[in-house]
């Protein structure tokens, strides 16, 4: 028998067939770590680059693309991180977004959208002008340990 794909449902007859590796057992065998995952703190980034999802994870197509942008964090220079939202200020409330490639009438990006708002911080026209450029982060919110870019 196969080895099942992960989240794979096993029913009928191979439902009792499954055999755990030794690895498997071990993992089954772990306590509960007393490690916290570190986080990055936030920081000024350099945007490496500014990539667009149109699938997800499991290859379907996604009903709206995203945009990622590559940063280089300074307590983290060896590989980009990316960085999927940003937080804005609505009057004097502050707003995080993600960075959905909406497009208007006109297959430009859709004003007041997130990515509006960061260009217009930014002060360009295309995602493609901020590479290159310095931008400070912050965290999403009180309860969350990623980043996003301070667009205010």
């Amino acid at each position: 028998m196969n080895e099942p794909e992960q989240n794979e449902v096993i029913t009928g007859d191979d439902a009792g067939k499954v055999e755990a590796t030794t690895e498997d057992t071990n993992l089954l065998n772990k306590p509960i770590g007393t490690i916290e995952k570190p986080s990055i703190k936030p920081a000024i980034v350099k945007i490496a680059s500014v990539i667009i999802k149109t699938k997800k994870s499991d290859g379907t197509d996604m009903k709206v693309p995203a945009a990622s942008v590559l940063v280089i964090h300074p307590d983290k220079k060896d590989e980009p991180i990316a960085i999927s939202k940003i937080t804005y200020l609505d009057g004097k409330t502050l707003k995080t977004a993600g960075l959905w490639v909406q497009l208007d009438d006109n297959k430009e990006i859709q004003k007041s959208s997130a990515i509006d708002r960061l260009l217009t911080y930014l002060k360009k026209a295309t995602l493609k002008e901020i590479e290159g450029m310095t931008i400070d982060t912050v965290q999403e919110s009180d309860d969350s340990k990623y980043l996003s870019l301070k667009a205010y």
